[in-house]
């Protein structure tokens, strides 16, 4: 069971980090 709502939230926090640097 993949949650396409759990990944979207992953990829949006993970450009927030990345832009964070």
């Amino acid at each position: 069971m993949h949650s396409p709502l759990v990944d979207s939230s992953s990829q949006i926090n993970n450009a927030a980090s990345n832009n964070k640097i």
